[in-house]
């Protein structure tokens, strides 16, 4: 058994944390326990992992069994290979999915920062993806979306709804016509 630091910097292109070096470390070992921490330094944002190892190396099933790739790997050696998560297999956002997902995450950039926690905690990508795909629009359907359970709804339910009712009407006047200049 033994203890590892394992640092994620924030990428702001993905929208969360590079988990490349965690993941390496959960092929190769079983982990016991684990830690994480959010820290600034430089004025970037990182996660920090204490993970307690047994020791142990993880050992195929059989010999001959290749070690598992990450997903996106796999489909970009080979794209017509089946999607392996429900987030790959999932469809483009269409316009409005596109404009809830923008409201949700400043609405969580914000929230985040009022209540002093990553922006993760309050809300992850995976549940912000579900919510801008289903797009529910009262307090049952949000139970609905995989990752809300009733303590979110009841603490960030009317904002979670008001951020979607937001995207929506933000498409209905993208379809209304524009007025002339006689008018």
């Amino acid at each position: 058994m033994h203890l590892r630091w394992i640092q994620l910097p924030f990428r702001p292109e993905c929208g969360g944390f590079d988990e490349a070096p965690l993941v390496e470390v959960l092929r190769e070992q079983s982990v016991l326990d684990a830690r994480e921490y959010f820290f600034e330094h430089g004025g970037r944002p990182y996660l920090g992992c204490f993970v307690v190892l047994d020791g142990e190396a993880r050992v195929p099933a059989l010999a001959t069994e290749p070690a598992p790739r990450p997903a996106r790997a796999a489909r970009a050696r080979n794209p017509e290979a089946e999607p392996e998560s429900e987030a790959e297999a999932a469809p483009a956002l269409d316009a409005t999915g596109l404009r809830a997902a923008a409201e949700l995450r400043r609405w969580r950039s914000r929230r985040a920062k009022e209540l002093g926690i990553p922006a993760y905690r309050l809300l992850p990508n995976r549940t912000l993806d579900a919510l801008a795909r289903m797009r529910p629009m009262t307090h049952a359907t949000l139970l609905e979306v995989t990752g809300i359970g009733a303590a979110r709804v009841s603490a960030h339910g009317d904002e979670l709804l008001a951020c979607l009712r937001s995207a929506e009407a933000g498409g209905l006047l993208d379809s209304l016509p524009l007025p002339t200049a006689a008018e």
